[in-house]
């Protein structure tokens, strides 16, 4: 067994004991750091207090009974360690058990389930460095792609990465609905940086290639979450997902093109085309009689324990049923 994947082991083995002093003993000083400020309790706690109420809390919600919450793992399998730059990222795959309890989220997460935890080899030794997927896990929620991705380092979310443009027509009436600055949520602290901030949104209603196309203040940088309700009298909904995370990982709901960039998704400048799939446009004619679009951008770069300041901005198309992108 390598360096990296001893302190995976003793990092894993530290959790089932429970033994936060340890855990928080291997990881790099920005991520003890940034449980320390980012996750409950919010405040100055130290890293080991805040990981033991983090790991405590119970898999979802119970109105009844006793809720459950994780008991230990086992590790299945640790796979070779893959390196960028100064960071080592080990696939861990592993049953997940929890102590007997009445909420139904449990059920959704016990069982077997992968996540990647990145090391930092930049000092002297191997430490932890990212471990987003292993803490939603623990908390009864399945990681997502920028859970997996490598960790971002301010110069990685400074800049737009060149991504496919959109290979597909879009066609039919168009309705378009615009924002200026003045538009945006005042309540919004911080306010949406531009590359969030949507300016201009255009429906093309063809049964046969209907697009939404977003065009934001600044072509969307990595670490961007864009995800789109439309509703209609024809339809209860549709929803549209896109992720795009650091080191051009991408993952993408509802979709066409088995929601491959270029096919289904694609950004041309400062406009995000998104392309439904052709399922979705078959059976309603909600494209063709919206009754509303709820658009929310928003950024995970609050996620990223590298990055110098924790940050939780959004911007959201108005008037629309859903007030806030909290509702997600």
């Amino acid at each position: 067994m390598g360096a990296t994947h001893s302190v995976v082991a003793r990092f894993l083995s530290d959790l089932n004991r429970h033994d936060y002093q340890a855990m928080c003993g291997l990881m790099s000083p920005q991520l003890s750091g940034w449980i320390a400020r980012s996750l409950e309790p919010i405040g100055d706690e130290p890293c080991p207090q805040v990981l033991r109420v983090e790991v405590s809390q119970a898999v979802g919600a119970s109105d009844t009974g006793s809720p459950a919450v994780f008991r230990r793992l086992t590790v299945v399998a640790i796979d070779r360690p893959v390196r960028v730059g100064d960071f080592v990222g080990i696939q861990v795959t592993a049953t997940f058990s929890y102590t007997p309890g009445n909420t139904g989220n449990t059920a959704t997460v016990s069982g077997r389930h992968s996540f990647i935890i990145w090391l930092d080899g930049s000092g002297r030794h191997w430490r932890v460095a990212k471990m987003d997927g292993l803490l939603l896990l623990l908390t009864g929620t399945p990681p997502e792609v920028y859970d997996a991705a490598q960790p971002a380092r301010p110069s990685d979310v400074d800049h737009a990465e060149v991504y496919s443009t959109p290979r597909f027509p879009c066609s039919g009436p168009r309705r378009t609905v615009t924002q200026t600055p003045a538009q945006t949520d005042a309540a919004i602290e911080p306010p949406p940086p531009a590359w969030l901030e949507i300016r201009r949104v255009t429906i093309y209603s063809s049964p046969d290639a209907p697009c939404l196309a977003i065009e934001f203040a600044q072509a969307p940088r990595p670490d961007t979450h864009i995800a789109v309700f439309l509703d209609s009298a024809a339809a209860s909904g549709q929803e549209l997902d896109l992720q795009i995370a650091v080191g051009n990982v991408w993952e993408a709901s509802g979709l066409a093109g088995s929601n491959r960039p270029g096919t289904g998704w694609g950004i041309s400048g400062s406009t995000l085309t998104l392309r439904p799939t052709a399922t979705t446009n078959q059976s309603s004619n909600i494209w063709a009689t919206p009754r509303y679009v709820t658009i929310c951008a928003t950024s995970t770069q609050h996620r990223e324990p590298y990055l110098p300041k924790t940050r939780f901005a959004f911007d959201s198309l108005p008037a629309s049923k859903h007030d806030t992108c909290d509702e997600w």
